[in-house]
């Protein structure tokens, strides 16, 4: 990913509006907006109506390789998702040490720690997101404690506090059933 002046916001999978009001936001801060998984043909039409289209950049999905090279350049990722069931993106990005604003939906509501790993927005409303990137972008002592806090965080998620955690899950289903049978 190339280096821009300022700040980095990469936006995953969201809507035109939601991508025009935080990019509106970021333009005058003089930061960047990488779009993903959006309609490309649609979005640059936006942003050129807008006047904002020196600000924002379209990328494809990359490979897996690459994803944390994007993790890293970016100054927050966020997943305005309506349903997520894990939040792979927001782990990923965190484990990278990028804070990440999301949508407090299904299983980021786990995966983002609210106020220590990043933010979580209730609702849609793309002033919402807005408001909250432009504070982040305008808090740099803000965004370090977070980074610092999305690694640490992510941390939790590895592969052998994940089996920690399910056997103590198992431990307790077994010592319940048996208690209920009088073993």
């Amino acid at each position: 990913m190339a280096e821009h002046e300022g700040s980095t916001v990469l936006l995953t999978g969201a809507s035109a509006g939601l991508g025009e009001q935080v990019a509106r936001v970021l333009h005058r801060e003089g930061a960047t907006v990488v779009l993903t998984d959006v309609n490309e043909a649609a979005g640059a039409e936006l942003a050129a109506h807008l006047g904002i289209s020196e600000n924002v950049r379209f990328e494809p999905p990359c490979p897996q390789v690459e994803l944390a090279q994007w993790y890293r350049a970016a100054t927050v990722v966020l997943t305005p998702s309506h349903s997520e069931s894990f939040g792979l993106v927001a782990l990923e990005a965190q484990a990278c040490g990028t804070p990440v604003v999301a949508a407090r939906v299904g299983g980021l509501r786990t995966v983002v720690s609210d106020g220590y790993s990043g933010v979580l927005v209730d609702g849609h409303d793309p002033a919402d997101w807005a408001r909250v990137v432009g504070r982040l972008i305008q808090a740099p002592g803000q965004l370090q404690a977070l980074s610092e806090g999305a690694r640490r965080h992510a941390s939790a998620f590895g592969w052998s506090a994940t089996v920690d955690r399910l056997a103590k899950v198992y431990t307790g289903a077994m010592e319940e059933a048996a208690s209920r049978v009088g073993a």
